[in-house]
């Protein structure tokens, strides 16, 4: 019985083989050689892809790209985003209404993309953008996006950056809730500033009564002084309040906008439709083409007897 076993296993082997040898390596080692022995229109495939890569943008308009980074001090990044991708649906003449551009600057017009921001790690210690928007479940920076423009009409980018900062600025919704934010922080600032004079008051009291209990109590020194006779410091108290003081008094001198370009808008060295991100494609493309032309034609007699079939 065991020896059967042993036969079954191995004519399985054999059969297992069998069909591989017949079903995926001869036609593989077919094809390696018929692509060999073709390989003069195999290299003529690719020449043709190259030339087609490299003639590409010179007969349809290159687009160019340009990205900035901004910090928003008002909302979460979403909103900006989820604004930016309305205004980006509208048509042209609402975007240049919306916007203030130059109707001129719609011709080479492709596009506004928000994207959002991640960080690389768990300690915050750097950022993407996810330009490709391939980025899932993972909590998005809530103080940063990105911004991309596109346009045929590379002199245009930074047009269409600043314009679309100052709509940012001065859309209803950030003019409302960054006035809320500065008055605010002026609030408490206020309330600060008024902690701040109690506590020097006492300071100067606590003073004042150590002093006084000082010459009072000739016959001990400052040394012996009970737990309960110590004057109370209020240093750390008032250096603590000062801090703050400090933030917001810079909160307003220098942070009263409720958006902060972190990243100029940048435009990049090599648009996306450049040949060279793309000749890849059009010679594989073109090898493949030639390549069925050449087996259909090879097969030609079979196709015909089995389509008349």
């Amino acid at each position: 019985m065991e020896q059967k076993k042993e036969y079954d296993l191995l004519d399985l082997i054999r059969w297992g083989w069998g069909v591989f040898v017949t079903y995926c390596w001869q036609p593989f080692v077919f094809l390696v050689r018929f692509g060999l022995k073709k390989w003069y229109f195999m290299l003529l495939a690719v020449f043709v892809g190259f030339g087609i890569a490299y003639l590409t943008p010179k007969f349809y308009k290159t687009t160019y790209s340009g990205q900035m980074i901004i910090k928003n001090w008002v909302g979460r990044s979403s909103d900006y985003v989820n604004l930016l991708q309305a205004v980006g649906k509208e048509s042209g003449s609402v975007i240049v209404r919306k916007l203030g551009v130059p109707v001129s600057a719609m011709q080479g017009f492709r596009g506004i993309v928000p994207h959002y921001v991640y960080p690389m790690d768990t300690l915050n210690t750097g950022y993407v953008v996810d330009v490709r928007n391939s980025i899932r479940n993972s909590a998005v920076v809530p103080y940063l996006f990105a911004v991309e423009v596109r346009s045929t009409d590379s002199s245009t980018i930074r047009l269409w950056g600043d314009a679309i900062l100052h709509f940012l600025k001065n859309e209803q919704y950030v003019q409302n809730e960054n006035h809320r934010r500065l008055e605010e922080v002026k609030s408490n600032l206020a309330i600060l500033q008024y902690e701040m004079k109690m506590l020097d008051s006492l300071r100067q009291v606590e003073y004042l009564d150590a002093t006084k209990l000082a010459v009072m109590l000739k016959d001990k020194s400052k040394n012996d002084l009970s737990e309960r006779e110590q004057p109370c410091l209020w240093h750390n108290e008032m250096i603590e309040l000062n801090s703050k003081m400090t933030q917001m008094q810079n909160t307003l001198t220098y942070i009263q906008e409720p958006i902060e370009v972190i990243s100029p808008m940048s435009l990049n060295a090599i648009p996306s439709t450049h040949w060279t991100l793309t000749y890849k494609k059009f010679i594989l493309l073109s090898v493949a083409l030639m390549y069925g032309l050449l087996l259909a034609w090879h097969f030609r007699k079979e196709i015909v007897s089995f389509v008349k079939k």
